[in-house]
C-alpha cells in the first residue's frame, strides 16, 4: 500500500453511496428577475435511463450508427430532476423557452453523461491509478 492509499478509511455507511434525494433550491437570474426552482439529485439509474432514451441506433449499409440527442437528454434530465418550477415542465413549455433562458436552465441543472473515455485530466472519468478509484474533481 502506498502513502495515498493509507490516508483513506474503509467505508462502512452505505448511505454515503446513495444520491441525496432531499429537495434543494436554485434560483436563476433572467431579465432582471429571480426564477426559483426546486430539484432533487438524480440517481445513477435515473441518469442511465435518461441516457438510453436519448440514444438512438440505426443501421446504415450494415454499419451500426449511434446518435445521441442532446436536446432530448437535457429535456428528460430537467423533467426528472426539477420538482417545482415557475412554469409547467413539459414539452410545450420547452418548445417555447428562449434560447438564453434554456441555456441558463441547462447549465444550472443538466450534467452531461460520459459517453466515452476521455484523455482529459478534467473529465468526469475517475482516476484508477494503482487500483484506487478516486472521485473526479467538481
Amino acid at each position: 500500500m502506498n502513502e495515498t492509499q493509507a490516508e483513506y478509511q474503509v467505508g462502512t455507511d452505505e448511505n454515503e453511496l446513495f444520491a441525496d434525494r432531499s429537495i434543494k433550491e436554485k434560483k436563476i437570474e433572467y431579465n432582471g428577475k429571480m426564477w426559483p426552482f426546486k430539484y432533487r439529485e438524480l440517481t445513477w439509474a435515473q441518469i442511465g435511463r435518461i441516457t438510453t432514451k436519448a440514444t438512438k441506433t440505426t443501421e446504415v449499409n450494415g454499419d451500426v450508427q449511434v446518435m445521441f440527442d442532446i436536446a432530448e437528454y437535457s429535456k428528460q434530465y430537467l423533467i426528472e430532476t426539477i420538482t417545482e418550477a415557475p412554469f409547467p415542465m413539459n414539452q410545450t413549455s420547452f418548445l417555447k423557452l428562449s434560447v438564453g433562458f434554456g441555456r441558463l436552465l441547462a447549465d444550472a441543472f443538466v450534467e452531461m453523461p460520459t459517453l466515452g473515455e476521455s484523455e482529459s485530466k478534467n473529465s468526469s472519468v475517475p482516476s484508477t491509478e494503482e487500483g484506487l478509484i478516486t472521485q473526479p474533481p467538481e
